[in-house]
């Protein structure tokens, strides 16, 4: 069974004898299912004899940890810390040793020419290696873990390898006598010289993390391994540990010294792949992986968290890759041999002090047979634990003054865990290094939740609440940081601009060199594949930097992400978007930018050097993100695509370069073209780097990920801050109303103050940058956005609202907020759409058949929708007094100015009236309502004018009062327009009247306020009692000329068709 691509099989049970014994029942159980958690299938195999839980039953997953197409890596050794992997590095019969991060990223740092084999010595100080080919002094030299200082430490006669350090200072390692093979130990000055290994053609020897056991293997003429042997320093015992045909090598100790991982093809199949024995009964045993490659030289990491080893593709390419050990949550108990100390725990009582309590060094593991009991801290008690691992029902409730001081281990809660933290509790969580599981987490009162330094992978819940409705609970959570760095970027790095501050006129620059860049008009964006970026509007907006130091043809490399906005491609000719673009510096060789470049719609991204142009193949009518890079390297030029190491295009410039140093982003100012779309994660070099180096930075070497903090839920009045990094991610947030918003939100600063969401008697609001893989609301309920706070759909995404929710933007007067959908897939909106103060960018895709519909708009007076990227739809428009829209409008159904009987709007753009709507216009002594269209007004099919007020206001025949008025032309259907004029509230009872509309009509063309369409003839008639309300006109009428006093502004020919009546 696959298992992540991890193919876990039926273990195979051997005699001590050497013999394969029977598979059938009596010797080996049925493989049975045993627990299943997140996609992953935990197997369990039962022996006859004994059961083994830890490494057997953990699942085992496979990652790639290194990409090198240009070199090989194997024979690695761990630093005792775990920080960094030393290896040797192979090419074309070349051999090095390098290192790399315990990530995988930087394999650049060469610490010794000509060598193979390192290996830490026991304080992680330096790295011993075999003497240099180049060197006549034979032995093991030492060197610091940076490559410096390097000597012969251990002095030994003929070749050695694989030095292994013991407590004690001495050396085991591999002696080469001739041919043969076999394992010695030294002094570390190289005296006592011996060999411990018997016979012949013994190898690859490693050393328990006692000091006491050292394995090796065999092997046969051919250099093939065999058979794995240990032997006891201490009684001078050699034991065979397999006796099988197969090909068995490189074993290795288990940070515990409880196990053994080694290579093998004793599953009959052609390649060796990854097992573990039991170092106490090698007849127990486990394949850990079955790829179709040799798997070769594995090792635990020193936490013993995964397996690093090397995965031989072909004889050119060696990969590290590595299986990351998860465990399953049944590893977890409160039996004796569990790993750790049931804490605050007894029989009868659970109370803090009842029981072992642990100490910092211990894991606590709190469970229970059944959910209603409770480890509680109480009030002046400090409950200590290195880890608090929280299983099947347990509960644990620190009180109001009582601690939870916790150490490296962090917390981790399984799926019926709950960790309650009552109103004046206290969490200390400073050497955290883990924060996960899928438990639950209830805060009440004001916390600080400090994940600084650990590593956060929840997706349990996260709950706020609050039991005093008239204070604020406030859960702060210090996130980690989001960079991870990879050190070989470092070297060289002129400038780096991760372009994630989402606030203020600074692009800043990471690299510590202070190469700030000035913002000229771009606006901070963000989305969920990228985050905060850079979004520049392709008319003037630019960044400058200025000079970087470097110049000439020295060698240089340009990176960063881009994405265009330009849906046609049809940017203008040589749109500069970032890299070394001068001011009226014109003239072959002396730009290095990444461009827009010229010619016919749609346009590819190239480099350009003038004089010269090369592509990188996507289209700048292509709305993803693509990584761009170039490097130069002083004679050739490549160019990198998204992250592939290998270039896609590799050129030497026709003329040579003269670089003049003027670096930016945006815009090439000589050419005065501006770039539409976004930039993010730029950086330049004074080297040319590697494709390796290149896809590093791609995926995140000088920039990382933000923290998965699981699903938050908060009560009225309850918030969660993000500090720290100020950046964390969510499956879901939601309330204890009921609202639930899924997807996957990423929180981020917004403008003026850390991120955070604040629940409210009805949902949640928003003063944050959120990007969402997809944003889908489940109410009822309503979802606030403050000031600055600013919604992203990812590319391919979804943006959900109900009926019955309403998204509410209130970012305050003067404030803003964003609503960016604009790279959504699709877009259900049947909800409402409120905005109650300040400005709404909103940015939604282009719709098929017609603009998107956002459901119910309605504007409090002075809001602002700016709606300009694409034409934007809604059912129905309430429009404050002083409301302003920007960007091409369709109201299908329903509009109204609520501006008590004197209410203005405005749109600057063209207004789209659906079939059948009603215009809901009021009026009075006063005044009336007004829209006011700076374009065109369209009308789709019938029109409807209801009318209410006060007063006994007649409008005369002769008399015009503007219900629209519009700029632009405008569009009726071409039978003309049929409208109907509604009485539907016209009343005042100190001026009781009816209505005489027997003249009353609308009327197009240029009046005393300016072109639009007018009410004329409605007059009001005073009677004793008060007027009855009804429809009093109703009828085809079609916007004319009147007497030919004046003119309507329409390319038709109208006539005129009222139906009279009188009202009554």
């Amino acid at each position: 069974m696959t298992l992540g691509g991890a193919t876990t099989r039926m273990l195979l049970r051997h005699c001590w004898c050497g013999q394969v014994a029977d598979h059938a029942p009596g010797g080996w159980h049925q493989g049975r299912w045993c627990h299943a958690m997140a996609g992953v299938v935990w197997l369990a195999f039962c022996a006859t004899h004994q059961t083994h839980a830890g490494l057997m039953d953990a699942a085992w997953v496979p990652r790639q940890l290194i990409f090198t197409p240009d070199w090989s890596e194997g024979d690695h050794a761990h630093s005792p810390n775990g920080a960094e992997i030393a290896f040797t590095w192979g090419r074309g019969g070349q051999y090095q040793i390098h290192k790399v991060n315990s990530l995988g990223i930087g394999p650049q740092q060469v610490l010794a020419s000509d060598s193979i084999s390192p290996g830490y010595t026991r304080d992680g100080r330096h790295i011993l290696y075999p003497n240099p080919a180049l060197s006549s002094l034979q032995g093991f030299w030492r060197m610091d873990t940076d490559g410096a200082n390097k000597m012969l430490a251990t002095p030994v006669p003929s070749s050695v390898s694989v030095a292994n350090e013991l407590p004690d200072g001495r050396i085991v390692f591999l002696r080469y006598i001739s041919v043969p093979m076999s394992v010695w130990i030294a002094d570390a000055d190289g005296g006592n010289l011996r060999q411990i290994s018997t016979g012949e053609d013994k190898q690859q020897p490693r050393v328990s993390p006692d000091g006491r056991y050292v394995v090796y293997n065999s092997q046969d003429e051919w250099g093939i391994p065999f058979d794995l042997f240990r032997y006891d320093l201490v009684t001078g015992v050699e034991t065979q540990l397999t006796f099988e045909s197969a090909a068995q090598g490189y074993p290795a100790f288990s940070p515990d010294g409880q196990w053994i991982v080694y290579q093998s093809t004793e599953d009959g199949g052609p390649w060796s792949d990854i097992w573990i024995m039991s170092a106490n009964d090698p007849t127990v045993r486990r394949q850990l992986n079955n790829d179709p490659w040799d798997s070769r030289y594995p090792q635990f990491r020193p936490d013993g968290s995964g397996i690093v080893y090397s995965a031989v593709m072909d004889l050119r390419q060696t990969d590290f890759w590595e299986l990351q050990r998860v465990e399953p949550p049944s590893t977890w108990t409160s039996r004796a041999g569990s790993g750790g100390t049931v804490a605050w725990q007894s029989p009868a009582n659970w109370n803090s002090g009842v029981g072992p309590v642990p100490e910092l060094g211990v894991t606590a593991i709190v469970q229970a047979p059944t959910a209603d009991q409770v480890a509680t801290i109480a009030n002046g008690v400090t409950g200590q634990a290195h880890k608090l691992y929280i299983g099947t029902n347990g509960a644990v409730r620190v009180n109001h003054g009582g601690t939870l001081q916790l150490g490296g281990g962090g917390i981790y809660l399984d799926p019926t865990g709950t960790l309650a933290l009552d109103p004046g509790a206290t969490l200390n969580t400073t050497m955290a290094t883990q924060f996960g599981g899928t438990g639950s987490v209830v805060v009440g009162g004001s916390l600080v939740l400090d994940l600084s330094i650990a590593s956060v992978d929840f997706h349990g819940t996260l709950h706020v609440a609050n039991g005093d409705p008239a204070a604020i609970s406030n859960l702060t959570i210090l996130a980690p940081p989001v960079r991870v760095l990879d050190p070989a970027l470092q070297t060289g790095l002129l400038g780096y601009w991760p372009l994630n501050e989402g606030a203020g006129a600074a692009a800043l620059d990471r690299s510590g060199n202070g190469k700030d860049g000035a913002i000229s008009g771009a606006a901070w964006d963000s989305d969920f594949a990228r985050g905060t970026s850079l979004r520049f509007d392709g008319i003037n907006d630019f960044v400058g930097i200025g000079a970087l130091g470097v110049s000439g043809n020295a060698p240089r490399t340009i990176a960063g992400w881009v994405k265009s906005n330009d849906a046609s491609g049809a940017d203008g000719d040589w749109t500069g978007i970032f890299g070394w673009s001068p001011t009226g510096a014109d003239g072959n060789g002396r730009y290095f930018d990444i461009e827009v470049r010229g010619g016919a719609a749609p346009k590819p991204y190239c480099l350009h050097l003038y004089g010269q142009e090369e592509n990188f193949g996507p289209l700048t009518s292509d709305p993803a993100w693509h990584f761009l890079a170039a490097t130069y390297d002083g004679t050739d030029v490549r160019l990198y695509l998204d992250g592939d190491p290998y270039p896609v295009c590799e050129f030497r410039p026709a003329s040579p370069l003269d670089l003049r140093d003027e670096f930016g982003m945006g815009t090439r100012p000589q050419a005065g073209q501006y770039f539409d779309g976004n930039i993010d994660d730029v950086a330049a070099w004074n080297r040319a780097l590697s494709g390796v180096e290149l896809r590093s930075f791609s995926l995140g070497g000088l920039a990382g990920g933000p923290a998965c903090l699981g699903n938050l839920r908060l009560d009225p009045n309850a918030r969660v801050t993000i500090e720290g990094s100020g950046v964390a991610i969510f499956d879901s947030i939601g309330s204890a109303s009921g609202l639930t918003i899924g997807g996957g939100l990423t929180l981020g600063p917004a403008a003026g103050g850390p991120a955070f969401a604040t629940g409210t008697a009805t949902g949640v609001t928003f003063n944050a940058a959120i990007n969402a893989a997809a944003f889908e609301v489940t109410g009822p309920g309503t979802v606030g956005l403050g000031n600055h706070a600013a919604l992203a759909i990812a590319p391919g995404g979804r943006l959900s609202v109900p009926a019955g929710v309403v998204l509410n933007c209130d970012p305050g007067v003067g404030g803003n907020a964003v609503i960016d959908a604009s790279q959504a897939a699709s877009v259900f909106y049947e909800g409402g759409l409120s905005i109650s103060s300040g400005t709404l960018d909103l940015r939604v895709p282009a719709g098929e058949g017609g603009p998107v519909r956002m459901g119910d708009l309605a504007m409090l007076s002075g809001a602002q929708l700016v709606a300009t990227a694409q034409p934007v739809g809604f059912s129905s428009a309430t429009l404050g007094n002083g409301a302003a829209l920007f960007g091409d409008v369709t109201v299908d159904r329903w509009i109204a100015v609520a501006g008590h009987s004197s209410g203005t709007a405005a749109l600057n753009g063209s207004l789209r009236l659906g079939d059948g709507l009603v215009y809901d216009w009021t009026f009075d002594l006063a005044g009336s309502d007004l829209l006011t269209i700076l374009g065109d007004l369209h009308f789709a099919g019938a029109f409807a004018l209801s009318i209410s007020g006060s007063g006994g206001r007649s409008i005369a025949p002769t008399d015009m009062v503007p219900i629209f008025l519009y700029s632009g032309i405008l569009e009726t259907p071409a039978v003309g327009l049929d409208y109907t004029i509604e009485i539907g509230g016209l009343a005042d009872p100190a001026h009781p009247y009816r209505w005489n509309t027997a003249d009353a009509e609308l009327w197009a063309g240029r009046g005393e306020a300016g072109q639009g369409i007018y009410l004329t003839g409605l007059v009001a008639l005073a009677i004793p009692e008060p007027g009855t309300l009804g429809v009093v006109a109703v009828g085809v009428a079609v916007l004319a000329r009147r007497r030919g006093r004046r003119r309507y502004l329409s390319s038709r020919a109208f006539s005129t068709s009222t139906s009279s009546g009188a009202g009554s």
